[in-house]
């Protein structure tokens, strides 16, 4: 999933794999995904981290969007058990829809932020989006499709 913001910084996602591709006999385990982050600020600051989403927390992504694209009722932020990632929807509009992508990147991620800003535990900011719907369809099916090569196992 590729976002892209009004003054070309980008916010990429990708799920990568199983995180403990042997656990059976767990309840989370087996459903923890690995996830690549990607932040390209306008600026030029890059931050790259990978970090967990549960496939649960990855369909409830999927359904905030789907919400968002069919203009239903969606949470107003979404949340994620390892705390690194967070969207907040800000507006919703005729033609667009506009929310924010928080992320945060703690103890143990690796980053090519400069060291000033290679702080422990520091939020690295957000970045806003306005996104058109056909924009949002192509995201939602993107992250669909990605979701659907791990679904959940327990």
């Amino acid at each position: 999933m590729l976002l892209k913001a009004p003054d070309n910084s980008t916010f990429e996602m990708k799920l990568l794999a199983y995180a403990y591709p042997g656990a059976k006999d767990d309840r989370w385990y087996p459903n923890m995904l690995s996830v690549h982050l990607s932040i390209s600020y306008a600026d030029g600051t890059i931050a790259k981290a990978t970090t967990y989403l549960l496939t649960s927390e990855v369909n409830r992504l999927i359904a905030w969007f789907d919400a968002l694209l069919h203009r239903r009722e969606a949470a107003a932020e979404l949340h994620f058990y390892h705390g690194e990632l967070r969207f907040e929807l800000f507006e919703t509009c005729a033609e667009t829809v506009a929310f924010r992508t928080y992320f945060h990147f703690n103890r143990g991620r690796e980053s090519t932020l400069p060291k000033k800003r290679r702080e422990r535990d520091v939020w690295l900011g957000y970045l806003e989006f306005g996104l058109s719907y056909p924009q949002l369809e192509t995201i939602l099916l993107t992250l669909k499709d990605e979701a659907a090569l791990l679904p959940q196992r327990v």
